[in-house]
């Protein structure tokens, strides 16, 4: 009977004979075994949140694998724009040489 407390309390666990012995040693063995079932627990709520940090890792590889195609197509937006900057840049200094040389050609006219 009482062995069937100490595997109900602390589940599938398997327990050795040295903590089966350690029940029925100086001390209270009821404390001994709640000791057992808070180990249990801690050990389920880490075993808990091990799954739950695994479902988010798989989480968020999906939805950057989701969103590679978007991240793609805005690298080579910015890659398109930083060339179309540049190409201005090149035409905005030819626009004010040309200008610089329409002013002397005016200004050698008149």
């Amino acid at each position: 009977m009482e062995m069937e407390k100490v595997t109900e309390a602390v589940g599938e666990m398997t327990l050795t004979s040295q903590q089966i012995f350690s029940l029925g040693q100086t001390g209270d063995p009821q404390q001994t075994l709640e000791a057992m079932k808070s180990r249990r627990k801690d050990v389920m709520d880490i075993e808990r949140g091990i799954i739950t940090l695994n479902q988010l890792v798989i989480d968020l590889n999906n939805i950057i694998e989701s969103q590679q195609g978007a991240i793609n197509s805005l690298e080579d937006n910015l890659a398109q724009t930083v060339k179309y900057t540049e190409d201005a840049g090149v035409d905005m200094q030819d626009a004010v040489e040309t200008q610089r040389n329409i002013r002397r050609l005016h200004c050698s006219i008149i």
